[in-house]
């Protein structure tokens, strides 16, 4: 009877161990899980509070999420934060035990971003997803797809194709192919030019051709702008704004989305920086947008550059509209032949004509840009109403005296025409100068900033080895020998869009 009952016992107390190892297990499993989840959670808080001290004025001034470390590296900013949400005071404790004590941890950043590494990717995804909050509706409208925007292309590339057409199927053009070589020796048409050259002289009166010459030697901008206009004489030291991001970079990128992201930018600095219409205070330049699009080193030269080229986009726009007008043809035409028709030679006649419909388009073309100037608007297209210059007026026009322009409603303003100019920029030069701009604002509050440093991803790894067993804890078995090793990832990051 006594074995029976020993027995019995040993039975039981070898089930009652089989039991407890169950439950030791299970809730050493379950304890080995929560710590995990309890150091991913903490790594988690403290990146997010890592991030959290993004460079305020940078976000408030120019919508760009980055973190600038200031002296600090990032590493032992997260570390502090880490140690903050794990110090023993808020860990979970029963008597004063540590359940997830770590005998050893150590967080490490791999893979960081900076603004200006990888062709300056961040930087540029950055201005991108801000142009997209700050871009106007009727261009937004075009953007909604790449099958919209592409059919906008086509279309203007079939109008333009339309007045090519038209353009060939003019007097002055087929005269001009039809004229070769053959017909007027080259000796022979070196002594009528000198001949013509005299003839002229005596012949032509000189209030057009004069003023013309006149202007030829002026500054763009003295064509554009009269004499008691207010020009900033601002002008930097190109070092001061270089932010030591790429001149030239490449992205793997279809036609129509390079086209989207590209306008997308040019958006975002029109938002952000000053022109001649809006300029920009403080110690810098203050037509920052055409710095961007010519990069010299004076508001004056970069304005006189701009006007520059306006004045060349105008003036081509408004050629081709003379060339498909039978009555602008006309009347050109006719001034040509009074003027050489005498001479009975139409090569001479052609030539003479097509110097007016040149002189007339660069006239309409100076009207053009003082209208944008004085904040006008100028349409891109015109129609013949909307025509300002005739050849009659064109010594007025040139005189600068009594000369009044048409008021108009409709057409692009000064910064809608600054877009076609960066459109046709390359996208590099243009990012790397807003990039300069906005290191040199930054730097008149910490003169230690630097925008290609600034942090916009980062990986972290924590690794850490958590004690075995939280009964070794309590002291009930044996001595702590067995360490479970716990490694998380996790990914510091201000997306954009």
């Amino acid at each position: 009877m006594r074995r029976s009952h020993a027995s019995v016992t040993v039975f039981l107390a070898l089930i009652f161990l089989i039991l407890l190892s169950f439950i030791c297990t299970l809730l050493e499993s379950v304890r080995i899980r929560m710590a995990n989840v309890y150091y991913q959670y903490a790594l988690a808080s403290a990146v997010e509070s890592t991030e959290a001290g993004y460079c305020k004025e940078l976000f408030e001034e120019y919508g760009l999420l980055f973190y600038w470390p200031d002296g600090v590296l990032i590493q032992e900013e997260t570390e502090a934060f880490f140690s903050h949400y794990t110090q023993p005071d808020r860990d979970l404790a029963v008597s004063g035990v540590i359940l997830y004590s770590l005998t050893e941890q150590q967080i490490q950043a791999e893979r960081i971003m900076r603004a200006g590494d990888n062709g300056a990717q961040a930087f540029r995804k950055q201005m991108i997803a801000e142009g997209k909050t700050e871009l106007p509706a009727g261009i937004a409208a075009v953007l909604q797809g790449r099958n919209g925007l592409i059919a906008q292309g086509d279309q203007l590339q079939e109008e333009l194709g339309q007045e090519k057409e038209k353009y060939e199927t003019t007097d002055w053009y087929q005269m001009r192919t039809e004229i070769t070589e053959e017909e007027i020796p080259f000796e022979e048409a070196e002594n009528q030019k000198k001949e013509w050259e005299e003839q002229m002289k005596q012949s032509i009166s000189s209030s057009l051709f004069e003023n013309l010459r006149e202007w030829a030697g002026h500054p763009f901008l003295s064509l554009v702008l009269s004499e008691d206009t207010e020009l900033s004489n601002k002008g930097m030291d190109l070092s001061l704004l270089d932010a030591g991001f790429p001149e030239a970079g490449q992205w793997e990128l279809q036609e129509a989305s390079a086209l989207q992201e590209k306008i997308l930018i040019h958006e975002y600095i029109l938002q952000h920086c000053g022109n001649w219409i809006s300029p920009a205070e403080g110690n810098g330049l203050a037509y920052e947008a055409e710095y961007v699009l010519c990069g010299l080193r004076s508001d004056e030269e970069n304005l006189n550059k701009t006007a520059e080229k306006l004045l060349r986009m105008r003036e081509g726009l408004n050629l081709l509209w003379l060339l498909q007008d039978a009555d602008s043809l006309k009347e050109a035409g006719l001034l040509a032949d009074s003027l050489v028709g005498w001479m009975m030679i139409p090569a001479l006649t052609e030539s003479v004509k097509a110097v007016f419909l040149s002189c007339w388009a660069f006239a309409e073309s100076v009207v053009d840009v003082r209208k944008l100037l004085e904040g006008g608007k100028v349409p891109f297209l015109k129609e013949k109403e909307e025509w300002e210059v005739t050849l009659e007026r064109i010594p007025l026009l040139l005189s600068g005296n009594g000369w009044e322009q048409k008021e108009s409603a409709n057409g692009l303003c000064y910064r809608d025409y600054l877009r076609l100019l960066l459109l046709k920029q390359e996208e590099m030069p243009c990012v790397s100068r807003m990039a300069g701009l906005i290191q040199f604002r930054m730097r008149e509050k910490n003169a230690a900033f630097s925008l290609r440093d600034c942090i916009s991803e980062a990986w972290y790894r924590f690794e850490g080895k958590l004690t075995d067993g939280f009964l070794w804890n309590f002291g009930w078995i044996g001595e702590k020998e067995k360490i479970h090793g716990i490694t998380i990832y996790r990914k510091f990051d201000y997306e954009a869009g």
